[in-house]
């Protein structure tokens, strides 16, 4: 027989031979390391490549080797007393070697599988006792609680077999799946196999396909220590399925590395290849001379197909595998590669590009080798080496695997070192759970169902915890029930538990950011170390990084465990009709109780319960969790948010984890990530701070740079009594994209693009004070739109055109499937397709994602804002139409028609008009309402039908924007807001309708200084920004911050992001002391905000403070109802609410003759108007000279009269367009062209000399002495010099002027100067527009040309001294 020491020098020969040398394949038995041209014929394929081989160290590989073998056979008795194994023969001998040389092994980890209810007592008694192979708690006191483990037992090495041969040459028994799985009768568990024990995936019987895979459904992952680790479901037989994780070994980021011009990716191979391979600490990279395309916003990088020098690096090489830093190319390089992408690939994302893999789904694995028990908590743990040859994407197999899950609920206790400890923890375990569930699915199963409550007998209750009430609890809940005498022992139990269960899915309400922070804070405090049986992966210890972001680190500890909130990001979307989404709210709104009935959970104050010694009350507390348990699984079916989920993430291709958490900018990335990487392009690296400063880095603006979004017409503000139809544009972003090809492949934008490096330069403009230089903004212009003809439809357009396809098809099987849960299914599926569709748009917006493409954002919002002009244009001018509102996709329009059919028929007939001017967009009604309140921007109430005919119709409110639908209002605002709108809208006319809501405001006055409406109906919901100590000195003037701060003492969960429920209260029942406090101070009503809870539980001691909620809580909200209504009064609408009207004197109009960014506030009420402003534009400028604009194109110089039909010029949505040359005017040089005609008038007026007002005195002068305007010319006697060609009052009427051509509602209203010129009799006015065009233009001119042009006029007016005065600055 060989000795030990030629038996490892064969094996190294062996793998010498094997080693790979190409990335596809072997091309010849030897290798050169000289490199020549051969290597590097580009290909568009990118076929050819050329790799060094990696010569490993042999006296490692023996003392590897010889540290095996002293492992094994120091075990070789323990294991043959264990096992009566059967002893080898000739033929098992080449199969062994072979196994050890392909490391073809298999291994299980500890893992309760069985679906039978847990018995908790005997559980709890094998916690104390150490099995073979497990780690089990002893549970004991605090300070003496321990993990005992005992080393699992292992089966022989190979190579002891092999000595054993000669002894005996044959077996007289295969080695069968009983030798290594334990059976009910045996003492060898499944965890007795060594990890190093060779098994053959025949032996094992988990169930492999016919060409040899095995089947493993990914769900998670975790990157840790730059290690991808999956986690998911191994099939094991038909309708059996583990628990399973999956260590991928030697995964590779890809570098792509561009040459400099003039190099090729030879010469940039031979300068860097050393480099990195000192670099990253490695004998050999595999490379390739690879061509790809590149399409996105780095300039000087080729559109086309280009050579790049493509290396993979390992993640876990020993250095700078995954470090984050960027790349020094000066130094790697020696300047030979301009750019390199992929460096900051995180490995999930290589992994699942790679293999395209499109989240959760079957893979088909073999080749699978055991990995160390003691990184996971898995029933089964597994590891591969050869991703690229042993991983395939299963995407036809659709069998569905089995899961379990758990619902937490725990309640909570602080103490008075203000730390939060657990007292109960409530586990809801379903070894059977459905993904998609129906009805029937709510029912109890007893087999498969459990509810268990772990409980922490608090020192002053523990009386109440007696032998009696225990078995009093346990014999209702059937034996559900455990008592501990400390938290520690509560907690070890919950995680064990956990591990004996491993759930798939932790169910949960404000699971995510709450209740698992308390309970891994809880085990970090008391120092838990089985702290990791709350996830899949196992640790030993806490790392640094769990004291990061909440989120961050609790995806990190329940790795392997999807985390279910119904009240995080994602849950909160899908719950739109919420406010506070507390759990009764949701289960009030979105619950379903046809089939059964789900009781309310009782409130509980842990605070005041840990001193009561009632057993009634402690008994109703503890089970109040597991009803809110029932509501939780309840609303999990419900809102089907995990198949929403998993449709979504499949559809995007990113991780599950994320979808739950609600992370809508990570699925955007990832479609076009998979889509990208398909059609062979270099993907953009991910968004990082260095990024987003060479993105910005060539602007030297401080402004970010920004751009338009939605077009918004100004509403016609007031009571619509006509049906008025709302058309919508179906996805209309979407739509835009696919109708008009706008893609980064399609899209030519060279000069849009950032340069790869730019100059950080300061440029000093002369004449310009650096201290006092106004931001300017950059003026928006657009790349040109691709020709259809030249354009082949682009990788965003086809994209979309597949899911909007694939939407249909599956709207059409819902329509005609009648199976319930089918429909429910398809319904899922259209749900997803269009999500994910109309969000796609959001990543070209989005900074921070890496495909940010502001010039094709700009693009599509331009489009959008064009195509909603001419909407209103073909209404108004082709449809005889009145629009009274559009705002981005949808245009409200005035039928004036007061039959519902009629208005139907309106509707459709525009509908055709519209949708015959495009291929991809479609316009559709998507409303009509009987009546309309507009009154302001996004803000509406209506009567909408809801169904109707000829003679009938249903209607339904709908309110959007206004303060009632605000959290921070009160539902007493909301119930008046509601009571005064039904009236509003009713059919009486308005003046009937004012008083009748004048007769009900008084009514609810009364009753509210009376103390006559109910608590809850003054509640003020508001969600706090930051934690309430991180407000520092602002918090003390916040109601909310107060309120959540002696929330926070009584012991409740506070935290960013929580919606505080509080009301305000009059302090004088509550302090004696302050009754001479201004309680109208911010700082006095902060102090007054208590909890909701507070109040109700004292409801004797508080009163509420009538004056806050008539002030602040009804006045403002009611009157912006009211306002726009003809015959509204202010005066009498305060005394109805009993409000001292002097306060609010002046708000009984809303006109204005000022640009006015905010139609809310009359600010030019409160101004003193000199009498001129009270003049026709006509008559007050009639001297004044006209603005002269000068085309920079074709050098056009023309007068400027505003939004006027001209023959020099025409101002379009686009801006203002030059006639003789069709050029659009640049926004930035039509305001540096007012900046000059205004100095110009300016100097005019210093450049004209005074003169003496004495008609005998010729005193001409242009200065003035120290006794002012006194002529001291010495032969005048009080002359006084003044300005008589251009004087002060002739500089401001000009410079007026010019402000007023820019005035918004001067040319909305065609009030303009030239409008109300005197006309010969019977002659018209040659600069008359059309009424709705000049509102249309106005409307689309208002935040740019118009705002512009009246902010830079009004910079110098504000300075000028003729200015009128604000009286109320002075007296207010």
């Amino acid at each position: 027989m060989s000795t030990k020491r030629e038996r490892l020098e064969k094996l190294v020969n062996q793998k010498k031979k094997a080693t790979i040398i190409d990335d596809e394949e072997s091309q010849s038995d030897s290798y050169s390391n000289e490199l020549n041209d051969q290597d590097f014929v580009e290909d568009d394929e990118g076929n050819d490549e050329y790799v060094k081989e990696d010569n490993e160290d042999q006296d490692e590989l023996y003392a590897k080797e010889d540290a095996k073998f002293k492992t094994k056979t120091s075990r070789k008795k323990t294991i043959k007393a264990e096992i009566d194994e059967p002893k080898p023969i000739n033929k098992m001998k080449q199969r062994i070697l072979k196994a050890k040389e392909n490391d073809e092994i298999l291994g299980f980890s500890r893992v309760n599988e069985s679906t039978e209810k847990l018995d908790l007592d005997n559980f709890l008694n094998d916690l104390n006792e150490a099995k073979i192979g497990e780690k089990r708690v002893i549970k004991n006191d605090e300070d003496d609680e321990l993990i005992h483990e005992s080393k699992p037992k292992k089966l022989r090495f190979a190579d002891e077999i092999i000595k054993e041969e000669s002894k005996n040459d044959s077996f007289q028994q295969d080695i069968t799946e009983s030798s290594f799985i334990k059976n009910e009768n045996s003492n060898i568990s499944i965890n007795d196999v060594s990890n190093d024990s060779i098994i053959n995936t025949s032996d094992i019987k988990i169930f492999e396909t016919d060409d040899g895979y095995q089947q493993f459904y990914f769900m998670d992952y975790l990157e840790e220590n730059n290690k991808l680790y999956l986690f998911g479901k191994m099939k094991i037989s038909q309708g059996i399925f583990k628990s399973c994780m999956i260590q991928v070994n030697n995964l590779c980021k890809e570098l792509y590395f561009l040459p400099n011009d003039g190099l090729t990716v030879q010469e940039l191979a031979e300068t860097s290849y050393e480099k990195l391979l000192s670099y990253y600490g490695v004998t050999f990279l595999r490379t390739k001379n690879i061509r790809k395309k590149y399409a996105f916003e780095l300039q000087d990088v080729p559109r086309g197909k280009t050579s790049y020098f493509r290396v993979s690096v390992p993640f876990d090489c020993k250095k700078n595998g995954n470090n984050g830093r960027a790349l020094d190319l000066a130094a790697l390089t020696d300047n030979k590669a301009k750019i390199v992408f992929g460096n900051y690939t995180r490995p999930f994302e290589a992994f699942v590009l790679q293999k395209q893999i499109m989240g959760p789904s079957w893979i088909k694995i073999k080749n699978l080798k055991s990995n160390d028990n003691s990184l996971t908590h898995c029933a089964l743990s597994f590891q591969i080496d050869n991703v690229e040859e042993d991983v395939v994407n299963d995407i036809n197999n659709l069998e569905t695997p089995t899961f379990r899950s758990v619902t937490l609920r725990t309640q909570q206790l602080l103490t008075l070192n203000q730390k939060q400890e657990l007292v109960s923890i409530t586990i809801d375990i379903n070894r059977d759970f459905q993904l998609l569930s129906s009805a029937s699915d709510n029912k109890v199963n007893s087999k498969t169902k459990q509810t268990i409550t772990l409980v922490r007998v608090l020192g002053e209750t523990a009386s109440v915890f007696n032998p009696a009430f225990r078995k009093k609890m346990n014999t209702r809940f059937r034996n559900e029930f455990k008592f501990f005498n400390d938290e520690k022992s509560m907690l070890t139990t919950f995680l064990a538990i956990m591990r004996h269960n491993d759930p798939d899915f932790i169910l949960g309400h404000r699971i995510e950011q709450i209740e698992l922070d308390i309970i891994v804070n809880r085990m970090l405090s008391l120092n838990i170390n089985t702290f990791s049986q709350i996830g899949r992966f196992q640790r030993a210890n806490f790392n640094n990084y769990f004291s990061g972001n909440t989120k961050y680190k609790n995806s990190i500890i329940t790795a392997g465990r999807m985390i279910v909130d119904i009240g995080n990001e994602l849950g909160i979307s899908l719950t739109p009709k919420c406010d506070t989404w507390d759990l009764l709210e949701m289960k009030g709104l979105y619950s379903d109780n046809k089939n059964f009935t789900l009781p309310n959970p009782t409130e509980v104050n842990m605070q005041t319960l840990q001193h009561s010694v009632s057993g009634s009350l402690w008994e109703e507390a503890l089970v109040s969790s597991r009803r809110e348990i029932d509501i939780i699984n309840n609303l999990v079916s419900n809102l089907q948010i995990i198949p929403l989920s998993l449709q979504l993430t499949n559809l995007a291709g990113n991780g599950w984890r994320q979808t739950l958490q609600g992370s809508r900018a990570i699925r955007n990335e990832f479609i076009l990530l998979h889509e990208f990487t398909k059609l062979k392009y270099i993907v953009p690296d991910p968004y990082s701070k260095s990024i987003e400063l060479m993105m910005n880095g060539a602007s030297n603006n401080k402004k970010k740079l920004t751009y338009q979004g939605g077009l918004v017409f100004e509403p016609e503000k007031g009571l619509h009594k006509d049906y008025t139809l709302v058309m919508d544009f179906n996805s209309l972003y979407p739509s835009i994209i696919q109708e008009f090809n706008i893609c980064f492949t399609t899209v030519s934008r060279e000069d849009f693009l950032t340069p790869i490096t730019f100059a950080k330069k300061t440029v000093k403009e002369e004449g310009i004070d650096e201290e006092n230089k106004m931001e300017v903004e950059e003026e928006e212009v657009l790349p040109e739109y691709p020709s259809k003809q030249e354009h082949q439809l682009g990788v965003l357009p086809k994209l979309l055109k597949t899911l909007v396809d694939r939407r249909r098809s599956v709207k059409q099987l819902m329509a005609s499937s009648q199976d319930p849960f089918k429909k429910s299914q398809y319904d899922i599926k259209q749900q997803a397709l269009k999500l994910t569709a109309n969000s796609m748009y959001g990543c070209l917006g989005f900074k921070q994602s890496r495909f940010y493409a502001r010039p094709l954002a700009m693009m599509i919002t331009n489009k959008g804002r064009e195509i909603l002009q001419q909407t209103r244009n073909l209404a108004e001018q082709q449809a005889n139409l009145q629009v009274v509102y559009g705002d981005t996709d949808s245009v409200m329009i005035n039928s004036r028609s007061k039959n519902y059919m009629e208005t139907l028929k309106i509707g459709e007939n525009f509908k055709n008009l519209v949708n015959r001017q495009y291929a991809s967009l479609e316009i559709d009604i998507d409303n009509v309402f009987q009546r309309l309140l507009l009154t302001a921007k996004k803000k509406y109430a209506a009567l909408n039908v809801i169904k109707g005919d000829q003679d009938n119709v249903v209607t339904k409110l709908e309110v959007k924007g206004l303060d009632m639908k605000r959290r921070e209002y009160c539902p007493l605002t909301k119930k008046v807001s509601e009571d005064v709108l039904s009236i509003l809208l009713s059919e009486i006319d308005e003046e009937e309708s004012l008083n009748k809501i004048y007769d009900y405001l008084e009514g609810v006055s009364e009753n509210l200084i009376e103390n006559k409406i109910s608590l809850d109906q003054y509640r003020i919901n508001t969600r706090l920004g930051k934690d309430p100590e991180n407000y520092g000195s602002d918090g003390k003037n916040k109601p909310v911050v107060q309120a959540a701060l002696k929330m926070k003492n009584d012991g409740r969960q506070v935290r960013q992001g929580t919606v505080i429920t509080f009301v305000i209260v009059d302090s004088l029942l509550d302090n004696p002391e302050k009754e001479n406090v201004d309680k109208s101070t911010t700082s006095s009503i902060a102090s007054r905000a208590l909890p909701l809870r507070e109040v109700m539980r004292k409801k004797d001691q508080y009163k509420i403070d009538s004056n806050y909620y008539l002030e602040k809580q009804l006045f403002n909200p009611i009157k912006r109802l009211l306002e726009n209504i003809e015959g509204f009064e202010a005066q009498r609408f305060a005394d109805s609410l009993k409000i001292k009207s002097n306060k609010f004197n002046g708000n009984s109009t809303n006109s204005s003759q000022f640009f006015n960014h905010n139609s809310a506030d009359d600010y030019s009420l409160r101004l003193l108007q000199p009498l001129e402003s009270l003049m026709t534009d006509s008559e007050r400028f009639a001297t004044c000279d006209s603005l002269l604009l000068n085309c920079g194109n074709c050098g056009n110089l023309f007068e400027y009269h505003g939004i006027v039909k001209s023959k020099d010029y025409r101002v379009t949505t686009q801006g203002l367009k030059c006639l003789e040359c069709q050029h659009n005017i640049p926004l930035i040089s039509i305001m540096a062209q007012l900046e000059v005609r205004t100095r110009a008038q300016i100097t005019k007026y210093y450049e004209t000399p005074y003169v003496c007002d004495d008609t005998t005195c010729d005193c001409v002068t242009y200065g003035l002495g120290v006794y002012g305007k006194k002529c001291l010319k010495r032969d005048c006697y009080g002359g006084m010099l003044i300005k008589r060609d251009f004087n002060d009052k002739m500089l401001y009427t000009q410079l007026s002027y010019f402000q007023s051509l820019f005035d918004y509602e001067k040319n909305k209203k065609q009030l303009l100067k030239v409008y109300e010129m005197t006309l010969e009799k019977g002659e018209k006015n040659p600069y008359v527009l059309d009424k709705s065009e000049s509102r249309q233009l106005s409307d689309a001119m208002k935040n740019s040309l118009l705002e512009k042009g009246y902010e830079t006029m009004e910079k110098y007016l504000e300075i000028d001294a003729r200015r009128y005065v604000d009286l109320g600055s002075i007296f207010g």
